[in-house]
């Protein structure tokens, strides 16, 4: 809440500057504050975005990676060659069969 003090206080300061101006200096001077807050809008606008987009960016670079991970882990995931289902295997080595089958 300092922060909105010193603004309010700020703003007291410049106002009283401005009123102690003759009428033209006056006008010149409120829209030099309206530029000066409009400049500030913008900054602190774009500094929100940015901080936005590098979330984002960090969300969806640790989603990659889980995923680049889990995708490593399924296929370097053989399991127990015991309980292999598929048709052609046998047990043993060489799959499909016997040692003397595979040397004939």
């Amino acid at each position: 809440m300092k922060w909105l003090t010193n603004s309010i206080q700020l703003v007291g300061s410049v106002h009283q500057e401005i009123s102690a101006m003759p009428a033209e200096a006056r006008r010149k001077g409120w829209a030099r504050v309206g530029v000066v807050l409009v400049v500030a809008a913008c900054f602190a606008a774009l500094a929100g975005c940015s901080d936005n987009q590098a979330e984002k960016a960090a969300q969806e670079q640790a989603q990659k990676e889980a995923a680049r991970k889990a995708a490593l882990k399924e296929a370097f995931d053989v399991g127990d060659p015991t309980q292999n289902k598929h048709k052609g295997f046998k047990g043993g080595w060489p799959p499909g069969g016997d040692k003397k089958e595979a040397q004939k």
